[in-house]
Parts: structure tokens; sequence; C-alpha cells
């Protein structure tokens, strides 16, 4: 069995020798799973990946699986959770103490943050509507949470709510942390894929 070597495989060796060129490394291990490091001794080394490498291939590997979550059109086996309390202020109170269970997955606490933007959404995102999540949620955490709800309410209202109940890789927490251009774009998307989502079932007869 042979290895075929190309001329950019030897560019890329080159360029792996001076990185290492001044370091404690004198040895790199690759198999198609791997990569170890060792110095001189034959001792292990430990090494760190650069931001520009753990965060920008990272966050779009994390979009093209959020993508083909957003692209599902199955009809989903469950419903959607629901809301008590009789007032805003009653059903924000609700609303929290449902995300501070430890028993939710993350399709329940994707549907409480979507509710939760739904109802900052009636008060426009106000200063005064996050006065009032910065004191029944707490100083340190509310940040967290306006952010939460409003990228939670945001796409799923472009995409469809429906669509929640089928995530797989889509959370809370994820959403928060994509850079801006990177949500716009998936939001962007959500709103393409709705559409024809909704011509294709417009096109197709009805059922009775």
């Amino acid at each position: 069995m042979e290895f075929l070597i190309t001329s950019k495989f030897l560019k890329n060796v080159t360029q792996l020798r001076k990185q290492i060129k001044n370091s404690l490394v004198t040895e790199i291990r690759i198999t198609n799973n791997s990569i170890s490091c060792y110095n001189h001794e034959g001792e292990p080394v430990t090494f760190a990946f650069a931001q520009d490498i753990t965060i920008k291939p990272m966050e779009e590997a994390r979009i093209s699986l959020y993508l083909s979550n957003l692209n599902r059109i199955d009809i989903p086996s469950q419903v959607l959770e629901e809301v008590y309390g009789k007032t805003w202020d009653d059903q924000i109170v609700y609303i929290r103490d449902k995300l501070r269970e430890n028993r939710l997955d993350q399709i329940s606490l994707l549907q409480f943050y979507y509710f939760l933007g739904e109802r900052l959404e009636e008060k426009s995102w106000s200063p005064e509507a996050k006065e009032f999540i910065k004191i029944k949620f707490s100083t340190r955490t509310y940040r967290y949470v306006w952010k939460a709800a409003k990228h939670t309410y945001q796409l799923y209202y472009a995409r469809g709510v429906h669509n929640l109940l089928l995530v797989q890789n889509i959370t809370a927490g994820a959403l928060t942390k994509l850079s801006k251009e990177n949500f716009d774009a998936l939001v962007n998307e959500a709103q393409f894929i709705r559409k024809i989502e909704m011509a294709t079932i417009l096109k197709s007869p009805m059922i009775l």
C-alpha cells in the first residue's frame, strides 16, 4: 500500500517544521484521528489552540449543525409547553421558576426562553422590562437570560416555533455565544427556510 505525497502535502509539512522549530516540540505523531506532540526526551507536550482555530472554524462547524436543525420539516410528536399566570408579571415569574428546574431538557429550556422572549417582545424589550428581569432573576444572571431569550425568540419567530420541538444541536446557551454576524445569518436562513416550507405546504393537496 502506498501513500501519495503531493506538493500540497510537502508544503504543509514544511510549514509545520517552521512552526515547531523554536518550540519544545521535536516530534509530532499524526494519525487519522489524533495529534500528539513530544519533546526531545520523548515526553508528551501539551499544546493549546490559538483563538483563530478554536473560535472561527468551530463556530462555522456549529452553524452547519444548526442549519441542519432548522431545515427539518418533520411534524413534531410533542406539543409546546404552556405558560400559566393571569398577568404578565405572573407569567414571567412562572417562566423563571421553570428555567430554574434541573430536570428540564434542552428542548424544554429553549421553549421557556422562547416564551420569555415572546413576553419581552410584548413590552418592546423596554428598559422597564429589563429591570423587571434583573429583579426577578438576579443581577448575576439577567444579562445571560435577556440575551438567551432574545436570540431564541428571534430565531424561532423567524423559523416557526414548531421547529424548536425538532431541535437536536441548538441550545439557548449556544445561541448567546454566536457572533452577531453568524446569528444574523442564521436568522436570515431561518426566514428563507420558513418561506420554502410554507410554499410547500400551500402547494400540497389538502387531506380531508
